[in-house]
């Protein structure tokens, strides 16, 4: 939280929000994601963004990537771990990492959403990500 603060308090500073802060805003804090959002702006977020359209810009990206993968390998050979979910990249780095190659090289919507905010604000805007996720929080700066 004390970096968070810090940064907010030197740059324009955006929060990119997982799907889930609906639930967390309703059932947590008992109040609508437009008050959980004005919230977030009251504490010194210059920018809050939803990562659905990060959603499906990542969508687009792994359709291609997955027709790329089926002309050139054929489709049954033809192997794609699409999630970018840090528990499974953690588990399978540590317990099958012959599977590693098989993840697809393509963000997170999050992270998509933080490079579209990052260009949308020309480079100047730090990202910090929210869910709940345990393990995306491990990551949840984004950009400093």
């Amino acid at each position: 939280m004390e970096n968070v603060k810090s940064l907010a308090g030197k740059k324009k500073c955006a929060m990119v929000l997982a799907p889930s802060y609906v639930i967390v805003a309703k059932k947590r804090y008992g109040c609508s994601p437009e008050q959980f959002c004005t919230a977030l702006k009251k504490l010194g977020f210059s920018l809050v963004y939803e990562s659905s359209f990060g959603a499906d810009v990542v969508t687009k990206v792994y359709i291609e990537y997955v027709k790329n993968k089926i002309q050139s390998s054929g489709k049954e050979k033809t192997h794609v771990i699409t999630s970018p979910c840090p528990s499974l990249m953690n588990f399978i780095e540590k317990h099958v990492p012959e599977l590693i190659d098989e993840f697809a090289p393509i963000l997170s919507p999050m992270a998509a959403q933080a490079v579209l905010a990052k260009q949308w604000n020309n480079n100047d805007v730090v990202i910090i990500g929210g869910s709940p996720c345990p393990a995306k929080n491990q990551n949840s700066l984004i950009s400093p």
